[in-house]
This record gives C-alpha cells, sequence and structure tokens, in this order.
C-alpha cells in the first residue's frame, strides 16, 4: 500500500449518523399515540418495508400537548405532558434497526395548555384573557421570547432523543379569527415597526441556532401563503426571505 493511501493509525473516523438521510425522504405522519402503541406501529413499519417509503413523521408536540416525558418545568406546571410515548427508547431503536428515518414535528405557537397556565404569555384578549380562535385554540404569543425558549427546550428534548430532522408546524401568527381583537403583551418591547414575518423568521433563527450542525430544521407553511398576493397573510410567513433558516419546507 502506497503511503498516501494508507490509513492514518490512531486517526479518528467520521461517525456513521444513526438515522442517515435518505436521498429522497418518502415518508407517512404517525401520531405519537400509534408511534407508543406497539401492535399499529408494527404494521405501519410493515407497511413501510413492503413499499418504497423511508420516513416518518411522528409528534412529539401538537397543541399543546408534550406527548413524550421532556421533564420541561413549564410543561409539568401546565399539565401538558399527555404521555403518548412510554417507552421512546424502544421505538428508536426500533426506526433505527428497521432504516426509517424519523422526523419530529413539533407544533409551534398553538398551544391549549400553557395559556390557560399562564395568560401573560398567550395571546390575549382586550380583557387580558387568552385569546381564542374561532375554532376553539389558543396561541402563545410569537412576540415573547419566554415562549421561544419554551419551544426551543422542546426542540432541545427532540434531539437528545436521536431525530436527525426536526419539522416546525404552526410556526406562525394566528389567523382564525379579527387582528383587531388580538393583544400581544410584549408587542412594545420590539422595536417599532416591526413585521410579523420578521418575528418568526427571528424565531426560526433562534431554534435554528441552538440545533446540532448535522440536525434538518423543516417546517410545515400554509398552503395558502405560497400563492398569495398580500404578502404573509397577517401570520407571518412571507415566502420572501421566511424559508431562509430552513432547510426544507
Amino acid at each position: 500500500v502506497s503511503a498516501s493511501l494508507a490509513p492514518v493509525i490512531g486517526a479518528k473516523q467520521p461517525a456513521t449518523p444513526r438515522f442517515p438521510k435518505p436521498e429522497h425522504v418518502r415518508g407517512i405522519y404517525m401520531t405519537a399515540w400509534v408511534a407508543g402503541a406497539t401492535k399499529r406501529r408494527v404494521e405501519l413499519l410493515q407497511m413501510i418495508k413492503d413499499t418504497e417509503l423511508n420516513a416518518v413523521v411522528i409528534d412529539v408536540r401538537d397543541d399543546g400537548d408534550n406527548y413524550w416525558e421532556t421533564g420541561i418545568v413549564l410543561s409539568e406546571d401546565a399539565k401538558a405532558t399527555n404521555l403518548a410515548v412510554p417507552r421512546p427508547d424502544e421505538l428508536m431503536q426500533l426506526l433505527e434497526d428497521e432504516k426509517v428515518y424519523p422526523i419530529a414535528r413539533i407544533a409551534c405557537f398553538v398551544d391549549s395548555r400553557v395559556p390557560k397556565h399562564d395568560a401573560s404569555l398567550a395571546v390575549q384578549d382586550a380583557n387580558g384573557k387568552a385569546w381564542v380562535e374561532r375554532n376553539g385554540r389558543l396561541w402563545l404569543d410569537p412576540y415573547n421570547k419566554k415562549n421561544w425558549e419554551y419551544i426551543g427546550e422542546v426542540v432541545d428534548f427532540a434531539v437528545s432523543q436521536g431525530f436527525p430532522e426536526v419539522q416546525l408546524d404552526y410556526v406562525r401568527f394566528p389567523g382564525g379569527g379579527k387582528r383587531s381583537s388580538m393583544v400581544f403583551p410584549v408587542k412594545k418591547e420590539w422595536p417599532e415597526g416591526t413585521t410579523e414575518s420578521q418575528v418568526i423568521q427571528g424565531f426560526a433563527q433562534f431554534i435554528q441556532g441552538r440545533l446540532p450542525k448535522e440536525v434538518v430544521l423543516s417546517a410545515d407553511i400554509f398552503g395558502i401563503v405560497s400563492s398569495s398576493t398580500t404578502k404573509d397573510q397577517g401570520i407571518g410567513q412571507d415566502m420572501a426571505f421566511f424559508p431562509q433558516p430552513f432547510d426544507l419546507l
């Protein structure tokens, strides 16, 4: 073996990723309850094995419920832990064994738990109570960086479980009601003229900045934004620059 081709003794070889990203991701959505239920989970994994599917999106957080035991203080205080995945190590090992690429879905600002616990963190109505969307949902205030930190803790937890990709959903302001009826308690702390899109982009950059470089950051977007002629529809997803912090949309 020539010297130029000989391995360097003691040289550190690149680590093989636990979940290498497929060249083409072809996935299905698996609720946390299905992910935590052995029988149904096995059925779906068999379907993946029998088809060209190779990935699965799994709920870690949705509508304020954290479906894994995160240990996050605010989650516990707000009674937001709704345990659907009681044996996460078993689940992640199974996905690794089956060579299935897992994506952690984390719904961000829609939250029906924390606003009931602490209205100061919520989008409010004129009376200082949590504002209620037409469909009955409550929302965290995207201007409030305490909420950024909370969601960031959930993201940190997902990464600690081994997820190679984090997919943010509801990474926006609420859109199901009159904007004039919404009060954002800490908006006044932001520079005058700050747009909703700048707030959401700032949040996305905040999340990206705390991720290990090898973890993919993706997002779901409100479909109408892609064909709208009025920029961000008031929800903060302006396609001119919203995608910049993300690897995938």
